[in-house]
């Protein structure tokens, strides 16, 4: 129910901040979720993924406190086709190049690597396109004022959703959910922030911002890939068994 009022939420946080203000506080729901699985599910939480949230909390807040002292910034300023062409350069990178790299292999976890690559990206163009087209001509508002504004709005909509939709596709593929979860969850920090430096005049990244950063990714990756020894070698059969399989195919052929 919380996960649903998300996009009424970014659709009002929009109307005061460029959108890395808020998304840098997204990991903090993996915490929820943590002490939710923990306390009603009855899931056992080990100690390194108690240093991964305390990890995870002090890079929100330096993030955080940042945000809290920089000049005010609008994303009326942004430049519009620098994010188009920084989003272009990226997917286009990860389609021809991560492939390339991985193309002998299709285990759990480049599955699931390939999909939080992809699935994180689209989710954070969501509260971008959202502030963008909701402060189009330098006044912000609930709706767009103009043509362009709406094309965009909706857009932002069409990330979300195709976000939501691939997650489940990687899921269902195999992925490697810790992988996946991590990676999204990184990106959904990490790019914004990028994106805002390239296409947001005024926007700087300082050294605090680097040190959040860090934190932030680290906690969220140790939260998340804590392999139990089953689990290990459930990850290793399965890599494995694909690697049969493919060999069987080849052989076969030949």
């Amino acid at each position: 129910l919380l996960n649903l009022t998300l996009p009424g939420m970014i659709w009002v946080a929009s109307l005061f901040a460029p959108s890395s203000y808020f998304t840098s506080m997204f990991g903090i729901g993996l915490i929820a979720l943590m002490i939710y699985a923990h306390k009603l599910l009855h899931e056992p939480v080990t100690k390194k993924e108690y240093l991964g949230t305390f990890i995870l909390i002090a890079g929100t807040v330096i993030l955080g406190i940042e945000n809290i002292y920089r000049k005010n910034i609008s994303m009326s300023e942004i430049k519009i086709n620098d994010v188009y062409i920084t989003v272009i350069i990226y997917f286009a990178a990860v389609l021809t190049i991560f492939p390339l790299i991985f193309k002998k292999k299709k285990d759990p976890v480049t599955t699931g690597l390939f999909f939080g690559l992809i699935t994180g990206v689209l989710a954070c163009l969501d509260p971008i396109f959202k502030g963008i087209s909701q402060n189009m001509g330098g006044k912000a508002a609930m709706l767009p004022s103009s043509t362009e504004g709406w094309i965009i709005f909706i857009g932002s909509f069409i990330t979300g959703f195709g976000s939501f939709s691939l997650t489940q596709v990687g899921f269902a593929k195999q992925s490697r959910v810790s992988i996946q979860v991590s990676m999204h969850s990184s990106l959904m920090i990490l790019m914004p922030i990028l994106i805002q430096k390239i296409a947001l005049p005024g926007f700087e990244i300082t050294y605090i911002t680097i040190t959040g950063l860090i934190l932030a990714i680290s906690g969220i990756t140790i939260i998340n890939i804590v392999l139990k020894p089953d689990e290990a070698l459930k990850d290793l059969a399965d890599s494995e068994h694909h690697a049969d399989i493919k060999h069987s195919k080849n052989e076969h052929n030949t």
